[in-house]
């Protein structure tokens, strides 16, 4: 076996195990599971992220396992991953599809995890560790292990450390450390880790990455995370990059457990992180340091995860920590108007997109002026840093941020409700509009008189709307419009409606950006806007039928806003997805007999021919002409199906002359033109069922299968 892919099968270990931390969502205490994970991960840890729910979690979509075998299909087409590798690992991958489809409680009882299925992702100084709780000594999960193991044939060492038997993988060899990386799993204490480590580590430092001692400072004793939770109302997963401790890899390597990892890797070859601070002066090294610890950590985790059968719901948050009051002041003063149209598109179900940009353009002169000055409290003695700043202290400068550009404005917005055209008429269908919220509308169109050379302007006023007539190139009733401290330009019943309902509002000030786009709607537009049965062959034409499907099947949106908060920079994510699928509950069976049609290079469904499959045999034949009354070749299989895929072996082939002919066998069709293939079935129904073929040139084709 090549040694490549010996890598590859030894990362593929954990892969698949690893997946089950998708289905967790993170408690509040240093107790339980949880508590032993975090008494585990140090305190200058630079990145931790952990999850754990008690609640049943079952959110399954029919059409998920289709798209897992499209995807391994695609990989094996693709020559992404060996096709050895690939088959050897697909039963496994297929199985535990099967169960994470069950839920949680399923997922808990296969593989012996913790009623609270804690688990945890995070850096032991350099070296990457992942933890999952599990509740009968790992056993289950140390068996699933070996299964993988066995199925690629891979066989672990084993290696005793602080009295505990570890499996290792080789993953690769680096000679610059002159030290082998390999992937370590090993289970103690109810928990289960498998970590990344260097063969050449004391065994002290072995029994610290892998769980078997407990780090002087942890996460549990410092109470990091249950601080970050209540801080941030983080409910489910959270965690957190630790900016300052990456810092400190430099600043105060001594101290970071990270840094003293990098140093001794660094003097196997004698050389030091100290030779990197010889560059600066001590005084450059103070003050970047101090501005290092003004951002001290991006925080992330969940604020809300509902799910059910059919639908999962999340909702996200990110912040940028800042500490520097003056900044932070200024920045949250920048806060500007979020219309209602984009931040409450997701309940109206009627935008396709919406998009907005909200700021005190009477803040952003000096928001600018303090976010490009390191510190405008502070006079730098390093000469790095004052070459740095300079620029930003200029007088032109400073006096072009002054100009009131853009005083006077709190934010514009716009939505898109629909687009339509025919390309027979060159008719167009268009529904949005565009706003801009402003503290006083009647200076803003002044303005807007004056610079724009637009006649129709100058009959706008307060309370009034009018048509834009303005020179487009197609027929689109465009209309202006000013209601207090609103202007707005739109065409279409819903974006009048919307300027309407956002006018009576008064501005708020509750962000900077924020967007909004329906999946499926956005998807939609797309595809029709490509126009691919024009351009596209065959292959194309599955892509983009696919594409529709899954359009059809997956519905949701997303909601994302940022804005500054006493904490910093924030952005916010509310996703949404919901299965649409109709596809059949109960199991897929092909037996029957069909009609075949697949799609042409116009991405029309043209008929393929004929195929009936029984038990465990059966046959199709194909027309070579549309015109033909019949087909004169047919080719006999044995098939069988798994996962979700159908596979073929052709036994014969078989030919005629005229329609009213008997079969006979093709003697130009030998033994060594039988085909073997095989085909993901995308979707099915008392109908019928469609089926994808991958090429090996990375091509596809589809086919439907129509009961007759």
């Amino acid at each position: 076996m090549q040694p490549y892919m010996q890598k590859l099968r030894n990362w593929s270990l954990p892969a698949v195990l690893a997946s089950a931390v998708f289905l967790s969502s993170c408690g509040e205490e240093d107790a339980g599971s949880l508590g032993k994970i975090r008494q585990q991960a140090p305190a200058d840890t630079i990145f931790y992220v952990e999850s754990s729910s008690e609640d049943a979690v079952s959110f399954y979509d029919p059409s998920t396992l289709s798209q897992l075998e499209m995807a391994l299909a695609t990989y094996n087409s693709l020559g992404i991953i060996d096709i050895e590798t690939l088959e050897a690992l697909r039963p496994l991958i297929i199985n535990f599809a099967d169960i994470t489809a069950e839920g949680t409680e399923v997922v808990k009882v296969a593989y012996g995890l913790a009623d609270d299925m804690a688990s945890a992702v995070y850096f032991d100084g350099l070296y990457p560790v992942f933890q999952i709780a599990v509740t009968d000594g790992g056993e289950l999960l140390k068996a699933a292990v070996v299964e993988i193991d066995s199925t690629l044939d891979s066989e672990p060492e084993v290696e005793t450390v602080a009295g505990q038997e570890v499996m290792l993988w080789s993953l690769t060899y680096s000679y610059e450390i002159d030290a082998e990386l390999k992937l370590a799993f090993v289970v103690n204490d109810d928990l289960a880790t498998f970590a990344v480590i260097q063969d050449n580590l004391s065994d002290e430092r072995k029994a610290e990455v892998l769980g078997m001692t407990a780090p002087s400072k942890s996460l549990a004793s410092e109470k990091t995370l249950t601080d970050l939770n209540k801080q941030y109302d983080f409910e489910q997963t959270s965690g957190y990059i630790n900016l300052v401790e990456i810092g400190n890899i430099v600043f105060n390597n001594e101290s970071s457990t990270v840094g003293q990892d990098i140093e001794t890797l660094l003097a196997e070859n004698g050389n030091s992180i100290n030779d990197l601070k010889v560059l600066l002066p001590g005084q450059c090294l103070a003050e970047i340091e101090q501005i290092v610890s003004s951002v001290p950590r991006l925080v992330f985790g969940a604020t809300s995860v509902e799910t059910s059968e059919n639908s999962y719901d999340v909702d996200l948050k990110f912040v940028l920590e800042l500490e520097k009051a003056e900044l932070i002041s200024s920045l949250t003063a920048l806060n500007g108007h979020i219309p209602s149209f984009v931040k409450n598109a997701s309940d109206n179900d009627d935008a396709i997109a919406a998009f907005s940009v909200g700021f005190d353009g009477k803040a952003l002169t000096e928001a600018l002026r303090v976010a490009t000055s390191f510190d405008p409290a502070a006079y730098y003695d390093c000469e790095l840093l004052q070459d740095m700043e300079n620029p930003f202290q200029d007088a032109g400068l400073n006096q072009m941020l002054s100009v009131p550009t853009f005083d006077g404005i709190q934010g514009i917005g716009a939505v898109l409700y629909d687009l339509e055209f025919d390309e027979d008429t060159f008719d167009i269908n268009v529904d949005a509009l565009v706003s801009l919220a402003v503290k006083d509308a009647d200076a803003m169109l002044s303005a807007a008189k004056l610079l724009l050379p637009i006649p129709s302007l100058y009959e706008l006023e307060d309370g009034k709307t009018i048509d834009l007539e303005l020179p487009l190139p197609l027929p689109i009733d465009l209309k202006a419009s000013v209601n207090g401290d609103y202007i707005g330009v739109f065409t279409g019943e819903k974006a009048a409606d919307a300027f309407a309902t956002e006018s009576s509002k008064s501005t708020n000030s509750e962000g900077i950006v924020a967007l909004y786009a329906d999946y499926a709607k956005v998807a939609k537009l797309a595809q029709s806007s490509l126009g691919l049965e024009l351009i596209a062959d065959s292959s194309s034409c599955a892509d983009a039928y696919l594409m529709s499907a899954s359009n059809d099947n997956l519905s949701g949106d997303i909601y994302y806003k940022d804005r500054f908060t006493k904490d910093g920079y924030e952005s916010t994510y509310s996703m949404t997805l919901t299965s649409n699928s109709d596809t059949a509950a109960q199991p897929f069976n092909p037996v029957g007999l069909y009609k075949v049609h697949t799609q042409d290079y116009d991405c029309e469904w043209s008929l393929f021919g004929n195929e009936e499959l029984t038990e465990t045999d059966g046959f199709y034949d194909y027309y070579q002409e549309s015109t033909d009354q019949c087909s004169y070749n047919r080719y006999d299989y044995e098939w069988s199906f798994d996962g979700m895929r159908l596979s073929f072996n052709e036994t014969q082939g078989l030919v005629r002359s005229s329609c009213d002919e008997d079969w006979s066998i093709d003697e130009d069709y030998g033994e060594s033109d039988l085909a073997s293939y095989s085909c993901i079935v995308s979707s099915y129904s008392d109908q019928g069922f469609e089926c994808i073929i991958f090429n090996d040139d990375g091509s596809k084709d589809i086919y439907r299968y129509i009961l007759q």
